[in-house]
């Protein structure tokens, strides 16, 4: 999900607090919806979340299905060239090393929420 910043100024009259508008992308292809600040309906100064979503139509395949149909039938439009993947593991491999060895430690924190609590908060 990806949170937008609040607006700085909102017009003289407005009588909520608006929080940034969300963008959200479901784990697979199939679904976006983006959360928007809109003026509510009874009250023209009062501001209301609303979403909207779009579902977009079923694959001929899952996700995983349609990759290894790709590498089966030889396809190589979902797949890198052997030097990039090598170059890829060449960056990763020390930090999943110094992971392992305690030296870079990993913040966890619940999904959905601003952070590990250690992070500076952004304003």
């Amino acid at each position: 999900m990806l949170t937008f910043r609040p607006v700085r100024h909102l017009p003289a009259g407005f009588t909520e607090h608006a929080p940034g508008s969300t963008l959200r992308f479901s784990l697979g292809p199939d679904k976006i919806s983006l959360g928007l600040n809109v003026n509510g309906n009874e009250e023209p100064f009062s501001l209301v979340r609303q979403d909207v979503e779009v579902t977009l139509g079923d694959g001929a395949l899952l996700t995983y299905s349609e990759v290894l149909s790709s590498i089966l039938d030889q396809d190589a439009a979902l797949a890198v060239r052997g030097d990039a993947a090598e170059q890829c593991w060449r960056i990763v491999q020390p930090v999943l090393d110094a992971w392992r060895r305690g030296e870079a430690p990993l913040d966890e924190y619940p999904a959905g929420s601003a952070g590990p609590a250690t992070w500076p908060q952004l304003p």
